[in-house]
């Protein structure tokens, strides 16, 4: 492979899209590096590292169909101005994203870790609306699983849902630390990572905010990290972490500090553990929140369940 060459496109949805790109081997060894940003809650500003890059994109994610369509003639738009013959992204799910691999006919694409995707048996969605929109974009599924040359995880041996050579992630945190300076010193400290589940399970937003706040108070937690598509009627009384401020992640972050992680089914219980073994992780239970299985990768890695009154 020619290095000197050699140009990289960096699909972003989430911080971490960025922070896996920058720790892969083939980051370095190229010439021109480009950044096409999904959008969605995030705002473009507060993707970090964007500096590193010789050109930044920014696309907002669309969920109806008919938007999905304008999204992707945007998609094209970008694409046809760029030169490149690598891709790193996460979620090959996605139409858009489909359409993107699709579209790079002549790129090898590198696969990174996503989180729970890659863990279990996975299989895509395939209803009738995303069978008849891949059809009018022309996107060939196969064909995009054939380019996928590695995919780079943080616990290769356990991956059932991935494409290419498996390979080690490594955060490259002295990297990251170069462009992101540290605001706040969190070692030792304990982390409550919040999940919306009164999305999902049978509880209101005021009955969640009164389980966190209880097991924070149990269990003296410093602080409190709202998931991103979390409720602004959440009331939990602990100091906030604000990601976005810090333009850093809990997986960055716990491979910088020793830190203890509280959430109910979060990913990040196995994956800041997977990163740095010394990050003590715990499960919170409790009767209106359903129980991980044992098949669950969780079940594996956290240090211990714990109950809240």
């Amino acid at each position: 492979m020619n290095n000197s060459s050699d140009k990289i496109l960096v699909v972003a949805r989430k911080y971490n899209d960025i922070f896996y790109a920058i720790s892969t081997s083939e980051w370095s060894q190229c010439s021109k590096h480009y950044l096409l940003m999904i959008t969605d809650r995030l705002d473009q500003n507060e993707y970090p590292m964007q500096h590193l890059f010789d050109k930044v994109w920014s696309v907002h994610a669309e969920l109806s169909h008919v938007a999905i369509l304008k999204q992707v003639f945007i998609l094209s738009r970008i694409l046809n101005q760029l030169d490149y013959n690598l891709v790193t992204i996460s979620n090959i799910v996605t139409v858009a994203n489909l359409y993107i691999l699709n579209h790079t006919k002549t790129a090898k694409i590198i696969m990174l870790e996503d989180g729970f995707m890659n863990y279990y048996n996975f299989v895509p969605s395939n209803n009738r609306i995303k069978r008849l929109l891949m059809k009018l974009l022309f996107i060939n599924v196969d064909r995009v699983y054939k380019k996928i040359g590695s995919c780079y995880l943080l616990e290769p041996n356990r991956a059932k849902y991935y494409f290419g050579l498996k390979k080690q992630l490594r955060i490259d945190a002295d990297h990251i630390l170069k462009s992101v300076p540290l605001s706040m010193n969190l070692e030792g400290k304990s982390i409550f990572v919040g999940q919306p589940l009164y999305l999902m399970n049978n509880m209101s937003v005021d009955e969640y905010s009164t389980i966190v706040n209880n097991c924070i108070s149990q269990y003296a937690i410093d602080y409190y990290l709202s998931h991103t598509m979390s409720s602004k009627k959440e009331n939990v009384v602990c100091e906030h972490i604000d990601m976005s401020s810090l333009q850093l992640t809990l997986e960055v972050l716990s491979s910088i500090y020793n830190m203890k992680i509280y959430s109910f089914s979060s990913s990040v219980l196995f994956t800041t553990k997977l990163i740095n073994h010394k990050t003590e992780t715990f499960a919170v239970t409790h009767p209106k929140v359903d129980t991980i299985k044992s098949d669950n990768m969780i079940y594996d890695y956290v240090n211990g369940f714990v109950s809240v009154n």
